[in-house]
Order: structure tokens, then sequence, then C-alpha cells
């Protein structure tokens, strides 16, 4: 069975093109009043930037599927001049307490390059979304850095 959900409402297919209301998926049951969808994307993206360290806090997502067991992932691509000239970088930079699977709404991140440009996508999930046959969301801001400080330049995305 696939959850998928038509205005808010949540059903179950089973691939064959035949949805019913309710039911239950992993023990989780599907019904909007119980929950069973993937949380929206964080919202309220604050950054508070300083020479070495960026501290980025979020508030909860505004639909969080109706349960209460959110996490947090947090992926850096550090950028060049053109859009296709990303890379991952969780494994240049510092990320406290880590990257993947927090539990409160902040982190914060260390050991910047001179002259890039970083950004990040901060992904709200629950114990269902990796069950959610839609895209997950992610909120975005790109951070600029300057002489190997971080510089004022913040863009949300």
């Amino acid at each position: 069975m696939i959850p998928i959900s038509r205005g808010g409402e949540w059903e179950l297919t089973d691939g064959s093109g035949v949805a019913q209301q309710g039911g239950e998926v992993g023990g989780f049951t599907l019904d909007g009043e119980n929950g069973g969808g993937p949380p929206s994307p964080p919202r309220n993206l604050l950054s508070n930037l300083n020479d070495t360290s960026l501290m980025l806090e979020w508030s909860p997502p505004s639909d969080t599927g109706g349960r209460r067991d959110l996490t947090y992932n947090v992926q850096c691509k550090r950028c060049g001049p053109e859009p296709d000239q990303c890379q991952l970088c969780e494994e240049v930079l510092r990320f406290l307490p880590r990257p993947l699977g927090l539990v409160n709404a902040s982190v914060t991140v260390m050991d910047f390059s001179a002259h890039a440009n970083y950004t990040f996508e901060i992904e709200s999930l629950n114990g269902v979304s990796d069950m959610s046959s839609f895209p997950r969301q992610v909120a975005i801001i790109t951070v600029v850095t300057d002489q190997g400080a971080l510089s004022q330049h913040l863009t949300m995305v």
C-alpha cells in the first residue's frame, strides 16, 4: 500500500489505481486525524553569523503530517560561480551536534573556506516520510564567505 494525499485527506493505494481512505501502513493509520503524511518544510529559517561559525535555527513545519516524531536533516552544498559546480560539503564542514537526525530545530556549522558559496537545505522528516510518494520539501538558505570568515551576505531562496 502506498500513502497518497489529495487536498489534505489521506488515502491508500495498492498501485492498481484503486484507492481507499484510511487504512494502516507500517502500523500508522493514514487518516488525517491520526496523521500519516510527511511534514511540510521547516519555516522561519534564521541565521546568526560570526567570524567562525553559522548558527541556523528554524520553526517546526506548519504541517507535521499529524505526527510527533519530527526530525530534521541539513544538507550542505558548496557551489562555484556556475550552478552546476556544486558539491556536497558535509565531509568538510563540522556540524554541531550533527547534520542528520536532528531533534532540535537548530544546528551550528563551522570550518568554512574563504570565497565560497554554501547552500543549506533543511528538511523536516517524520516516521512515514520514507513511504511517501511526494518529493521532499526543503527550506533553503545560501551563505557567501569572504576572506575565510562569513560575510553578512545571506540570501533566503
